[in-house]
């Protein structure tokens, strides 16, 4: 799965960028390698939970800035990757 993200700055390495992730409970930025990013979004691993059907919790690629590493997000954020199967 991937999640939409927006790129809000650079890192302090050149290959580096930084990007803003929308939670429920608020915003959360992530500093990542540059090749991490791909049409505004970022590879995740399936939803470890789900919650009124449409709040997923994902594991993020790399810590968050706040120290979080899974944040509950909407469904609608993510995108499935292009060699996944969709399920029914």
């Amino acid at each position: 799965m991937r999640l939409k993200v927006q790129k809000i700055g650079n890192g302090l390495h050149p290959n580096e960028i930084v990007v803003k992730i929308e939670t429920l409970s608020g915003a959360e930025s992530l500093v990542l390698d540059k090749r991490s990013l791909d049409d505004s979004s970022i590879s995740v691993g399936a939803p470890l939970a789900r919650a009124n059907g449409s709040r997923l919790l994902v594991e993020l690629p790399q810590e968050a800035m706040s120290g979080a590493w899974r944040v509950w997000v909407k469904q609608s954020q993510l995108i499935p990757e292009k060699n996944e199967v969709q399920a029914a």
